[in-house]
């Protein structure tokens, strides 16, 4: 089990959502390339 903290600098973004859902979206990214490495 691992937690990932991705941080979001807010000042890039016109919103907290827009912020957020862009937060989101590199974390699937990462996600995804973490699920693909073979252990």
């Amino acid at each position: 089990k691992a937690f990932v903290i991705h941080w979001v600098r807010l000042d890039q973004y016109a919103t907290a959502e827009e912020a957020y859902e862009d937060g989101k979206k590199c974390l699937d990214i990462l996600l995804s390339r973490v699920q693909d490495v073979d252990t």
